[in-house]
């Protein structure tokens, strides 16, 4: 079975050739460009009736109680962000509303605080800009993830090969077995071991990560959206070591968006040809991760497959 005929105009640092998802979904297309932006809609006049909350007009920031305000601008931050790992990383003007909308809509009504505590447009800047510092973040965990792989080899040259490898139409997404193939021989996608370490050591390590924080976010499945923003910190901490050696760089929205679109859509086209084949999808190790009991404060974790 395959994609209708979408053809890139532009390949996000990605070959032209097109790998096999699965011997019976084996040929699923490339990611075609981010869409145009849609115009950002007026934040106070939300276009579904569950987020606007309804009649009146909004809150003003001073007239909120203080305490109440913290305290639900401090819930409504971490469902936000779980809204960022677990549906998209990079949402488009319109969609970033609705997730800060949803947040803090969900905050307020966990803490049984008055309906008429509603977002406002300074309220919900507050809550967005969040996100650069957050994703900056992250960026210590990938290093120590995607690092040792390098530490493997004793020259640069060798270090400065294998990541031009590894990028190299997104190489890092398949098993170690399948580099050396042709791309359009490899059908291991989104099986590198190196995805699930990444979204452990980010999002499961501790109690007081967002995918123990917010369990119920993630589901009984791994979201997409995590599969795909964990496979865009790999690109991103291979990146600097392109030079052979370790250069630090910054994870810039500009320059990861895109890539991040590609893994999300890649992703999103492997979910459907599964679902029509009536198969499971080829990553069971990640999509059916069950988070388990936090053993200890120690960090030590164990998932299973469902």
């Amino acid at each position: 079975m395959s994609l209708n005929n979408n053809t890139p105009s532009e390949s996000a640092n990605i070959g032209d050739k097109r790998p096999r998802a699965n011997s019976s979904a084996s040929d699923y297309g490339a990611a075609m460009d981010c869409p145009p932006a849609p115009k950002v809609q007026k934040i106070d006049e939300p276009d579904e009736a569950e987020l606007d909350d309804s009649d009146g007009s909004d809150v003003v920031l001073e007239e909120v109680d203080p305490k109440n305000f913290t305290l639900i601008m401090n819930q409504a931050i971490v469902r936000y962000k779980s809204k960022l790992v677990t549906e998209c990383a990079y949402p488009e003007p319109e969609d970033n509303d609705k997730f800060a909308r949803q947040a803090w809509k969900a905050a307020r009504d966990d803490l049984k605080l008055s309906p008429n505590y509603r977002i406002t447009p300074a309220m919900m800047k507050k809550i967005q800009r969040t996100a650069t510092s957050w994703r900056s973040n992250l960026k210590e965990v990938a290093r120590a993830v995607v690092g040792p792989i390098f530490g493997r080899h004793s020259t640069k040259a060798d270090n400065a090969r294998l990541a031009q490898d590894l990028l190299a139409n997104h190489t890092y997404i398949y098993l170690e077995s399948e580099h050396a193939m042709p791309n359009e021989d490899r059908i291991s996608l989104y099986e590198n071991t190196l995805i699930l370490a990444m979204i452990m050591r980010q999002w499961f390590s501790s109690k007081y990560t967002l995918g123990v924080r917010r369990a119920e976010d993630f589901g009984t499945r791994m979201p997409l959206g995590t599969i795909a923003f964990a496979s865009t910190l790999i690109c991103w901490a291979i990146s600097e070591w392109l030079t052979g050696e370790f250069v630090g760089s910054t994870f810039g929205e500009n320059d990861y968006q895109k890539i991040n679109k590609y893994h999300k859509d890649r992703l999103t086209i492997m979910e459907k040809l599964s679902a029509d084949a009536e198969m499971l999808l080829s990553t069971p190790n990640l999509f059916d991760a069950r988070r388990k009991l936090w053993m200890s404060n120690e960090g030590s974790w164990s998932y299973s497959r469902h």
